[in-house]
């Protein structure tokens, strides 16, 4: 997954205004030589064209209004009436009107909501009506008058409220039970008003401490921000990578891919308002609690016990800036995940610590199958990325970092225990180096191309096996997920293509399957990323947007979540172009196959960990039209959430640097699936039988708790 993507500044939505163009940064008159650069960079566009335009537009007021709280019906189809179809003509002789209207309008409207969050900050909610907010702004149309707009931030404003006085009961309550009142006696009662009512009066001054920051940044955001934001909207117009790079988000940029990074190790991503965790970095902060899981959208950021802050509609930019922090020190984040069809609110804490290399390197394990009277052994190689010290190989240093090296030293360490079978694990592997992806595919493929990537020329670039001869030529399985993207989808689409080995895992891969490269502008300006190939697999197939298929699909409640590729606005299409020639090995896979699946679905409908993760799923699909909506209700749909995090915390098994099957029920099948592979290959299909992995005990099902959900209302009762 590219770092680029996940930190574009996809929403200003609290800090805009337009002023006097600055003396440095933006004119319009860059915009229009911006622009041409782009296309002329972008492999898949020739000119600023009318349907750019009309995306530019859409883009513009997706990122000043995501969550639909500004604009009505009418200032939209003015908008686009008046813009849609010339933003290309206007920005091509150097005028910026368009984006002067739409900016001007989203302030107008920005000023007219403060006027109606003032309102409901003064008026006393009631919390006990059964009522609930719609978070998913693409099921919002946007609203129909002024009427109906206000009546979404007496929503808005009632649930921020809310947030905060949930979490304040629950210290609350816990200074009441130090003073051991009798349970409902006078004085504990009057305790209990007291403290609800010192609650709601911190609650509310909280929210208007959030909404003085919003009309701050509102007014320090200059023109130079607005018409990055408009060139950041054309970027994405082409597709959902290429990117506008102010100075600062530059500097952020480049922070995150440094290995050197401090902060919790998460890849973050601005959506409709919220910042939401699109995965972890393994080795990082976030990764070793186990707390933070992908998918959960920050509400709120506290430093240790400082205050928590607001982060609904802020930028991403300021987000990743105050989550981010020296080693040592502990950030308390509030999310809302959604979990058993519901959304809940949960407290994560996360002590800050560097993300070493150390910590991403490959690791190995080999476990040890029995089945009757067979043994069977496993290595499994897990790689959270592909990795390569770029410097150090310039220097042609012995002793540089390189995940293909990394994996030969793990390769030769397990073939030397007796192994007899390979899972190379790349779930939620976001990527890294194309030539460590190819090298490390290299390994295992004989000979033959690896990938190919094509731009604007209609000669593709063919990317071939480096390594001469096979590495390792037992039987191979690669583990995937729908986090594996980029170069990850690169070796298993080789591995698979070649028939070398199987690919087992969620139904696809990640689906990114385009090339960025970041080009520097004047220092006072930014950087541009544009978009300039897309990669194919040997066999002709583009990895784009559908990613490489599993060859035996393993259930999993990632594949119901819409994350991929495939789900970003704007997305380049899937294409095939003409298969490389393919050497024509040996078939590693369609023999055993079909065994492999009849095992494995026998399996799967047995296990006590794939039965928990298919009611997961069914819940999940169960309440697919509602579990967007959240109560306004106090201490509906939620558990506690501090004491939920604390169970997960209690629960989970510390990161000492070794693969774990501990609730690992995908890893814990693909090592008898691997098992199978070795069996059937060595032609004892016919003995195969149940398998013990030695040293591990599987869990049984677990029984459905009878106790009773506790909402918050219950909390000072």
């Amino acid at each position: 997954m590219n770092f680029m993507r996940l930190f574009l500044p996809s929403c200003f939505l609290f800090s805009c205004v337009v002023s006097t163009p600055s003396a440095s940064g933006l004119h319009c008159n860059d915009v229009r030589v911006l622009t041409r650069t782009f296309v002329k960079r972008h492999f898949a566009f020739e000119k600023f064209t009318d349907q750019l335009s009309t995306r530019m537009v859409e883009n513009m007021i997706k990122s000043l209004d995501p969550s639909k709280l500004y604009f009505d019906k009418s200032d939209v189809k003015k908008i686009r009436k008046s813009y849609a179809r010339k933003m290309d003509n206007l920005i091509g002789s150097s005028k910026c009107e368009g984006i002067d209207f739409i900016y001007g309008t989203y302030s107008k409207k920005f000023q007219a909501a403060q006027k109606f969050v003032d309102e409901w900050l003064k008026v006393k909610h009631d919390f006990n009506l059964d009522e609930k907010v719609e978070l998913d702004p693409d099921k919002l149309e946007f609203a129909k008058s002024e009427a109906e707009l206000k009546q979404r931030w007496r929503k808005r404003v009632k649930f921020q409220l809310l947030q905060k006085l949930e979490s304040l009961v629950v210290a609350e309550k816990a200074k009441i039970s130090k003073k051991k009142f009798k349970k409902n006696s006078k004085k504990d009662l009057k305790a209990k008003a007291d403290a609800m009512k010192a609650a709601e009066i911190k609650a509310v001054a909280s929210v208007k401490k959030r909404y003085a920051l919003a009309k701050k940044r509102h007014k320090d955001f200059d023109y130079n921000k607005v018409l990055g934001l408009a060139l950041n909207s054309f970027a994405l117009g082409m597709d959902p990578h290429s990117t506008y790079f102010t100075p600062e988000q530059l500097e952020g940029f480049r922070i995150n891919t440094r290995l050197s990074l401090e902060g919790i190790g998460a890849l973050l991503r601005a959506e409709d308002g919220f910042t939401i965790v699109s995965s972890l970095v393994t080795g990082g902060a976030a990764q070793k609690g186990g707390l933070l899981k992908a998918g959960d959208k920050i509400i709120e950021v506290a430093q240790g016990k400082g205050t928590p802050v607001d982060v609904i509609d802020m930028d991403l930019g300021d987000v990743v800036k105050m989550i981010r922090g020296k080693r040592g020190t502990t950030v308390n984040l509030s999310v809302l995940r959604e979990k058993g069809g519901k959304t809940k609110r949960i407290v994560v804490p996360i002590t800050r610590e560097k993300v070493k290399l150390v910590d991403r390197e490959a690791r190995s394990k080999l476990f040890t199958l029995k089945d009757g009277k067979n043994t069977t052994k496993v290595g499994v190689i897990s790689l959270p990325s592909f990795y390569l010290d770029f410097q150090g190989r310039q220097k042609n240093l012995k002793d540089y970092k390189s995940s293909t090296k990394d994996v030969m030293r793990e390769l030769k360490k397990l073939e030397s225990d007796g192994m007899n079978s390979l899972i190379v694990d790349l779930r939620s592997n976001g990527g890294g180096s194309l030539d460590e992806s190819i090298s490390l595919a290299g390994l295992f493929v004989d000979k033959g191309v690896i990938v190919m990537r094509k731009g604007k020329y209609p000669t593709p670039d063919k990317h071939r096996d480096p390594i001469p001869g096979e590495i390792y030529s037992g039987p191979l399985t690669v583990l995937i997920n729908r986090q594996s993207a980029s170069a990850s989808e690169i070796f298993a689409g080789a591995i698979q293509d070649h028939k070398r080995g199987l690919v087992i895992g969620d139904k696809h891969t990640f689906g990114k399957g385009t090339v960025q490269n970041l080009n520097d502008l004047d220092p006072s300006l930014g950087a541009i990323k544009v978009t300039t190939s897309k990669f194919y697999l040997p066999a002709g197939s583009s990895t784009q947007k559908k990613g490489v298929p599993s060859d035996i699909v393993l259930p999993d409640l990632l594949d119901e979540l819409e994350m991929g590729e495939k789900y970003y606005d704007y997305v380049l299409s899937w294409q095939a172009i003409k298969s490389a020639k393919l050497k024509g090995g040996k078939d590693r896979v369609n023999k055993a196959l079909a065994v492999l699946k009849a095992r494995n679905k026998a399996r799967v409908a047995s296990d006590p960990g794939f039965q928990e993760i298919n009611e997961a799923i069914a819940e999940y699909r169960k309440n697919e039209k509602t579990r967007t909506l959240v109560s306004l209700k106090f201490g509906d749909d939620k558990k506690d959430g501090d004491d939920e995090a604390e169970k997960e915390k209690k629960d989970q098994e510390p990161d000492n640097g070794e693969i774990s099957l501990k609730d690992d029920s995908h890893l814990q099948e693909s090592l008898r699936i691997a098992a199978d592979y070795f069996r059937v290959e060595a032609d004892e299909a016919k003995d195969l039988g149940d398998y013990k992995i030695v040293g591990f005990t599987p869990k049984n099902k677990k029984k459905k708790s009878s106790n009773k959900v506790r909402g918050s209302e219950n909390l000072l009762k």
